[in-house]
C-alpha cells in the first residue's frame, strides 16, 4: 500500500477532513486541504518530518 493511501485510510478511520489533517500539521488554512489531496493521490510524496507530524497528528506509528 503507498504511502499516500494509508495516510487516507488513517485519516477516515480518525475522522478527519483533509483539511483538517493539513491544519493540524501546520499547513495554511487555504492550501491545507490541496496539500493533503496530493499526498492522499500520490501525486506529491511528503519528507520524513511531515510523514512524522503526520502520524503524530493522526496518533498512529510513523511506520504504520
Amino acid at each position: 500500500m503507498a504511502v499516500g493511501d494509508r495516510i487516507k485510510r488513517a485519516r477516515n478511520l480518525r475522522g478527519m477532513t483533509q483539511k483538517e489533517l493539513g491544519i493540524a500539521i501546520g499547513f495554511e488554512e487555504k492550501s491545507a486541504d490541496i496539500r493533503i489531496a496530493q499526498y492522499e493521490s500520490n501525486t506529491r510524496k511528503p519528507k520524513d518530518a511531515l510523514l512524522h507530524k503526520i502520524a503524530d497528528a493522526l496518533d498512529v506509528s510513523f511506520y504504520a
